[in-house]
């Protein structure tokens, strides 16, 4: 009986073993299980942020490019305008330069006539 009471003992041990593993076994799955939720959540998050930035960043883009075509197209009319004013302006003192030239002859033109009268 000895043996077998060693073997008896031997079984309880093994099973006292087995049942030891098995929950081990469990907590192990249950904590990998539960890391890997909130691996998975924490990648759905940075995925969403992700995108949120993308869209952003498209937004961004799109209302700087709006911006930037404005700019130019008011710069371009600025020219145009710069241009158009800069011509008027110098015709606008071209005549004026005609008219006061013509004053000045006919001033110089009526006092030559009149240093002839007095001679």
């Amino acid at each position: 009986m000895n043996a077998y009471g060693y073997t008896e003992e031997s079984i309880k041990n093994d099973l006292e073993s087995a049942r030891i593993q098995l929950e081990n076994a469990k907590t192990a799955k249950e904590n990998t299980y539960i890391t890997t939720q909130k691996q998975l959540e924490l990648s759905k998050t940075q995925l969403d942020n992700i995108k949120k930035n993308v869209s952003n960043t498209n937004l961004t883009t799109s209302e700087s490019l709006k911006n930037s075509e404005l700019m130019l197209d008011n710069s371009k009319t600025n020219l145009e305008n710069f241009k158009k004013n800069s011509k008027e302006n110098l015709n606008s003192i071209y005549e004026n330069l005609k008219v006061s030239l013509s004053s000045a002859l006919i001033t110089i033109d009526s006092s030559i006539t009149q240093a002839d009268m007095i001679l």
